[in-house]
């Protein structure tokens, strides 16, 4: 079972040596409610559906790093539910419909396929004030295709590549809320050393469950 806290998380990349510039210090994210999150692979699947039907463990977050191959007609059904009534999730871009959580979600965005895998880095729009960008600057992914999102009504873009063209967004669903990111599942947090990855990562957790976000 994976569940993370903030202070789980914050402690994971703190060990790791890759603590952003901007990120808060492991005592101040300790001091923070805590977020429940499940993070969900094709291997732990299950756990996904026990929650769901049984609701004998609370979650407020579900970080979906499982494509769409994998996650059944009843399975979305109960997922789409869960989070219009409420619940926050993450869904990744990844490469194809084996790590594509996000296809599921929105089927309508297309993506330019890259040649190999590749380091990006991701700045925030120019101007925007919104919880889940506070003291986050710019981001590093590793990604093997870029998401054409086109229309954005009804989205927040959170992150523009060099082009200014949008990679990633949060928005609401029914009562609940949903982010996109553009980076592949298995790999969110690589190349996060003077970038501000954990501190979105952070950030969207406590956004997605309805939690104030630290300054």
């Amino acid at each position: 079972m994976r569940i993370f806290t903030g202070f789980a998380l914050a402690f994971i990349f703190y060990f790791l040596g890759v603590l952003s510039l901007s990120a808060l210090t492991p005592q101040d994210i300790e001091k923070l409610d805590k977020v429940k999150v499940l993070i969900v692979y094709k291997d732990n699947i299950n756990e996904l559906w026990d929650f769901l039907t049984t609701k004998k463990r609370e979650y407020q977050v579900i970080d979906l790093r499982v494509g769409e191959r994998y996650i059944s007609t009843d399975l979305f059904s109960q997922l789409r539910n869960w989070v219009n009534s409420g619940g926050g999730i993450i869904v990744y871009a990844g490469r194809d419909d084996t790590t594509c959580s996000a296809c599921a979600f929105f089927p309508e965005i297309k993506y330019e396929d890259l040649e190999n895998w590749e380091s990006r880095v991701f700045k925030v729009p120019d101007g925007l004030k919104n919880p889940v960008v506070t003291n986050v600057k710019k981001v590093m992914f590793v990604v093997s295709r870029i998401p054409i999102i086109g229309d954005t009504t009804g989205k927040i873009v959170i992150l523009q590549d060099e082009a200014s063209k949008t990679v990633a967004f949060i928005s609401n669903m029914g009562r609940g809320r949903i982010a996109f990111l553009p980076t592949n599942v298995l790999v969110p947090y690589w190349k996060t050393e003077f970038y501000d990855n954990e501190r979105l990562f952070l950030n969207l957790y406590r956004w997605l469950a309805g939690r104030n976000v630290p300054p």
